[in-house]
């Protein structure tokens, strides 16, 4: 028996679920005849992307079993020129000018019948002049062949009096032709001016008529122009998605003949279909046929969703307008026709902000002996000569790297946000005087083609320490935002949910939310149809508004000397949860770029970076050392280290701005840290008042308090007045023993 053929595009989609990586889709199969004995259905079109191992089919039917499915990938037997053939370019229009004629204008044709008339006589009356011109040169010619010697005198005078008589009748038709040539000649062209002025107007509004219709011709021929365009470019994206190969399924059912009881065989099949009823067939009867409807899922990987946010900040209300949407992505070559669509994920870790103010790690000496003087040096820390300057200028002396260790490198040690010329405090990316501050920690493994370089121009670093690294750095993330916000009153858990948009606007259908533990779903109302596209389908899901946000300022002027302008909101929904996804950020109606939103719970607040703000202006001086030796019989070392801050606020409103500075922390008992300025910093969670105007002679500036942090980092609250400058100084000392330096543990 011939198998049954179907075609995946002419199958009813039943329902599309897209994931963050693939999509679920469902289509059925109605009204299959089966005849009884084995039956075979083929299933043509899948698309190349489909999970072979995901095809599931079920179904509903009487005594009908399937008993093997096969699913294997073939040519396509369609061909793209069969489904999409090209369309042939008609031809151009015939642009035949209209000729402009006179005799479309009554008047107009009146006078020119007139003046052709006229012209006629004319002609007639110069034709006369012609006539006459010539029989005078016959009489003149005549008489110029009469010999007077033989003639006589009355011949002659007879002759003289023809000469005259035909002369004067000559003249006379000459002159009469003369005078009605000039007459007609006037009468010419006065009609001629009458013709002229009784077209003038009308010739105007045809010419006009004429560019007109030949404008609206360019315009057509224009518009056919765009739609060939447009189909050359609906043509060249389904070719993009066309497959040359697709995958077939095979389904072998066994549909039972119906006998009667007692002469049953019991048997076991693969898969037995339901039944549609627990109707009972008489005994003794058999169906010839039967009709089954079958249920095709399968799953594709170049199908899925992404969320997408609008974030609208205003910093006058205290507000944040979320947006959230879907962007739904169809790469495969089937089109899912009316099908239920729904979203569905998992929650997704966060990703920081591309300008993004950096973080300190703890820093950690030692003693130990160093012969290089960088080896003193902040890793990362602002301030002239960077790692990378500091590696090209070892190039020169040991040769340049490949491109493959320079890349490495860059990713292990990243460029600082400034570089200068080199200089006693430098920086370094090996030790620093000013402490370990990367802004993201090393690879817990280094690769073995950076190994090698790394061995020569960098200190090693050991696979125990930069795990310990990275459990600090995240510590660190942690303590940060508390510290960005500890004086920040917090906004009320009362805020509302969804926004209620305006009359006048244009309202966006969204969807039902539904969440399942770790993953959610979105049911898309009604039915959509999903085409292959190259372009992303948005769909709003909800638009929420949080109230009281707080504004907050952060500044780690030793790793760049800015201040950056941050929010904390508060999710304002009870019900929906903010999945990671790109987002797009206006403050106050001015789009600032975008970012990367991490999954945020119901009632969940989270930190959105606004960039730096212009209006403070951050200054961080140049270190100052001074070294002494002390003791007699053991001597020590002593240095005292020395730098400043400066603030400036050009604002017209006070502002709350939280600084982060640091001093190292000692691992050796003979290597001995004390803050000498904020003075009364002794412990962790001491706190005392600090700073100064930096303006002389001024004393109204604001306030500032210093606390002592976790792994020797110095928080700086500070309140700073509208148009103020404040200095806030951090002075500590190190003791070592004679000969030895410090060195990052």
């Amino acid at each position: 028996m011939a198998p049954q053929i179907f075609e995946v595009k002419d199958l009813p989609t039943k329902s599309v679920t897209l994931y963050p990586s693939r999509a679920h889709i469902v289509r059925n199969i109605p009204d299959i005849q089966l005849a009884p004995g084995l039956n075979e259905i083929e299933i043509h079109g899948l698309a190349p992307a489909v999970d072979e191992q995901s095809v599931q089919i079920e179904g509903r039917g009487k005594s009908v079993t399937i008993t093997d499915i096969t699913v294997d990938l073939v040519p396509n037997k369609e061909e793209f020129e069969d489904v999409y053939p090209s369309e042939s370019e008609s031809e151009e229009d015939s642009s035949d000018e209209e000729s402009c004629s006179d005799d479309d204008i009554p008047t107009v044709k009146a006078l020119s019948k007139e003046i052709k008339e006229l012209s006629a006589k004319l002609t007639a009356e110069e034709d006369r002049i012609g006539s006459v011109d010539q029989q005078f040169a016959t009489l003149q010619s005549y008489f110029s062949d009469i010999k007077v010697k033989e003639c006589t005198a009355e011949a002659l005078s007879n002759a003289l009096a023809v000469y005259e008589k035909e002369r004067d009748r000559l003249f006379g038709i000459r002159q009469s032709a003369t005078d009605t040539i000039a007459s007609l000649t006037k009468q010419r062209a006065r009609k001629e001016s009458e013709r002229k002025r009784a077209n003038k107007e009308p010739q105007r509004a045809k010419v006009a008529a004429l560019k007109e219709k030949n404008a609206a011709r360019w315009a057509a021929r224009r518009q056919r122009e765009e739609l060939r365009r447009e189909a050359r470019r609906v043509r060249a994206e389904h070719e993009k998605f066309w497959p040359l190969k697709t995958y077939r399924i095979k389904l072998n059912l066994e549909s039972a003949v119906d006998t009667p009881a007692g002469s049953r065989r019991g048997s076991i099949g693969s898969v037995t279909l339901s039944k549609n009823s627990p109707e009972e067939l008489d005994e003794g009867t058999e169906q010839v046929e039967r009709n089954v409807s079958l249920q095709l899922s399968y799953v594709t990987t170049d199908a899925f969703w992404t969320p997408r946010y609008d974030i609208d900040v205003s910093s006058v209300n205290k507000t944040a307008s979320i947006t959230y949407r879907a962007e739904l992505s169809n790469h495969t070559s089937e089109t899912w026709r009316d099908a239920k669509v729904s979203l569905s994920t998992s929650q997704t870790s966060f990703s920081g902000l591309d300008d993004k103010p950096p973080t300190m790690n703890v820093w950690n000496v030692k003693l130990g002996y160093s012969a290089d003087g960088d080896a003193l040096l902040n890793a990362q820390e602002v301030g002239p000569g960077g790692y990378m300057q500091r590696l090209n200028m070892k190039e020169k002396n040991m040769g340049a790297p490949s491109k493959k260790m320079m890349w490495m490198a860059r990713q292990q040690y990243p460029e600082p946000a400034q570089a200068g010329g080199g200089g006693v405090f430098g920086s370094s990316n090996t030790t620093g005087l000013f402490g370990n501050s990367n802004a993201a920690p090393p690879p817990p493994q280094q690769a073995p083609a950076m190994a090698m370089y790394s061995a020569q121009q960098m200190a090693p670093i050991s696979l125990q320490h930069q795990q310990q690294q990275l459990l600090l750095h995240e510590q660190q993330q942690k303590i940060q935002l508390a510290y960005a916000f500890q004086d920040a009153p917090h906004p009320s858990r009362s805020a509302p949910g969804a926004s209620s948009p305006s009359e006048s606007a244009i309202d966006f259908q969204e969807s039902t939310w539904e969440d399942y533990g770790l993953t959610a779903t979105y049911e898309i109302p009604g039915t959509r149809t999903l085409a292959p596209s190259s372009l992303a389908r948005r769909h709003k899901i909800v638009t929420l508004t949080a109230t009281n946000i707080v504004l907050s300022h952060i500044a780690v002027p030793k790793l760049r000397a800015s201040a950056f302008l941050r929010a904390r909101v508060r999710n304002p929904s009870s019900a929906v949860t903010l999945l990671r996804g790109n987002a797009g950020v206006t403050l106050d109606g001015s789009f600032l770029g975008n970012t990367v939103l991490t999954r945020v719970a119901p009632g969940q607040t989270f930190i959105l970076s606004l960039g730096v703000d212009p209006a403070l202006h951050v200054s961080y001086t140049k270190p100052t050392v001074h070294r002494a030796t002390l003791g007699f019989l053991s001597k020590e070392s002593s240095h005292q280290y020395t730098r400043s801050v400066i603030l400036t606020n050009n604002k017209s409103t006070p502002v709350e701005l939280l600084v982060l500075d640091q001093v190292p922390v000692s691992q050796d008992e003979r290597l001995k840290i004390e803050i000498l300025e904020p003075r009364g910093l002794g412990r962790e969670g001491d706190a005392v008042k600090t700073g100064g105007s930096a303006v002389e002679g001024r004393k109204e500036w604001g306030r500032a308090t210093a606390v002592l942090k976790k792994g020797g980092e110095i928080a700086f609250n500070v309140s700073l007045g509208k148009g103020q400058a404040c200095v806030l100084k951090l002075e500590y000392g190190a003791r070592m023993p004679s000969g030895e330096t410090m060195t990052l543990a």
